[in-house]
Parts: C-alpha cells; sequence; structure tokens
C-alpha cells in the first residue's frame, strides 16, 4: 500500500513499541494518536513523525517547546524531554510503532540511531535544533537544580526582618 515493508523481527520490535506507547504516550497524545487541544500534538499524520528520524529521537530524548505545525494543525505547546525514563531500544520500539501506526509508513527506528543521538547529544552545547535557548540561569536536563535561589533568598530574608520587628 505504498508503505515501508517490514519482516517478521521488526513486526515484534513495532508491537513491543505499542505495549509502551500505550502505557506512557497515549495519556497525552490519545489511543488513536491524534493528541489533545492544548495538551499534545497529534502523531497521526504527522510529518514530525514520519519526517527525519533524528528529529524524532531528540524530541523524545530532550523534548520541544517551540511552535510547530503537526499534521496540519499549529501546535505551540511543550512536550518534556522523557529520555532518562527509557532505554534506546525501547525509545527506538515506541517510535518505531508510531512511525509504523496512525496512518504513518515510515521506516522503522534502529536501537543503534538512537544510541548514537543519545551520545551525541549529550554532549555540551548539543540539543535539539528547534528549541529555544535555555535561558542563563536555568538548569540543563540532568543536571542538579539549584533550589536555594536568589527569589527564595530574597524571601527568607524579608520574613527573618520582618519577624526581628515583632514585639516579644
Amino acid at each position: 500500500a505504498g508503505g515501508v515493508e517490514i519482516h517478521q523481527a521488526q513486526a515484534e520490535f513495532v508491537a513491543a513499541g505499542k505495549i509502551r506507547y500505550t502505557a506512557v504516550c497515549a495519556g497525552c497524545h490519545l489511543p488513536n494518536g491524534i493528541g489533545q487541544e492544548g495538551l499534545s500534538a497529534p502523531i497521526a499524520g504527522s510529518e514530525w513523525v514520519t519526517g527525519p528520524e533524528s528529529r524524532l529521537v531528540r524530541i523524545v530524548l530532550h523534548g520541544v517547546g517551540v511552535p510547530i505545525t503537526a499534521a496540519g494543525k499549529e501546535v505551540n505547546l511543550e512536550m518534556p524531554g522523557i529520555g532518562a525514563a527509557f532505554t534506546d531500544e525501547q525509545i527506538a520500539q515506541i517510535l518505531s510503532y508510531i512511525r509504523r501506526d496512525f496512518g504513518n509508513q515510515a521506516p522503522v527506528v534502529e536501537t543503534a540511531t538512537v544510541e548514537k543521538i543519545r551520545a551525541a547529544s549529550s554532549a555540551p552545547g548539543a540539543g535539539l535544533a528547534t528549541r529555544p535557548p535555555r535561558p542563563p540561569g536555568l538548569a540543563k536536563p540532568g543536571e542538579p537544580v539549584e533550589t536555594d535561589s536568589l527569589w527564595s533568598r530574597a524571601r527568607r530574608g524579608h520574613r527573618h526582618r520582618r519577624a526581628a520587628r515583632r514585639p516579644c
């Protein structure tokens, strides 16, 4: 039917991706892949899914937070990166599933492709080209978050000054 044919081992790989997609991704993107207005982009018929697999892998690994057009719909939402939650094989399975279902007929994603992209994009300065620059001072994925911010220190100082003025 004009799509890319896959062999039995790849079909089993895709089936494993369906199980993971259903458990993790369908909550936002829905079981039929149409997405939810104000929550998630559509997967069904999306050029982001059937386009370059490297871009799709980076989205799953690192997220995306810029306006995009997916399946003809303008979407201005943020998808967090979920790469830390999955192995390279699991990511390849999920992406292979979404590239083969919902009316999509793109080739499967190989585990080695995800490994290569994860290794390259974990280098300092690497990341998803479609993601806007990170504001100064904001922690990068995997870095510890500074919980003692200037704002919280200022608020603590304000409370201490206020407490010092109260009569005993």
